[in-house]
């Protein structure tokens, strides 16, 4: 089971990296960042709470040193929050070899 997600925003885009060590997965889409900057979260946790905001757009806020994550839908009073690790403290993940 993968049991964090790496969330970081950077160029314009939010990248997703999840990992149990011995599998990987990883993606981006694009997104409007206020700031560039990483954290992660537990995988359950997060897929939980996505599944419970109304369909549409995600406002999701970083406390920073506090390593916290807020999601929000604009337009709704529904908020989540959840405690996480710094980004830099999220396990290297290996690229495969297109060989």
């Amino acid at each position: 089971m993968l049991t964090m997600v790496l969330l970081v925003a950077r160029n314009s885009s939010l990248y997703l990296a999840a990992t149990d060590l011995y599998l990987g997965l990883s993606g981006g889409v694009p997104a409007t960042l206020k700031k560039e900057g990483s954290i992660s979260v537990h995988a359950r946790d997060f897929l939980e709470r996505i599944r419970q905001m109304p369909d549409g757009d995600l406002v999701l806020t970083s406390s920073g040193n506090a390593a916290k994550l807020t999601l929000k839908s604009p337009g709704s009073p529904r908020r989540f929050t959840l405690s996480g690790q710094p980004g830099a403290e999220f396990p290297a993940m290996i690229e495969p070899s297109h060989d």
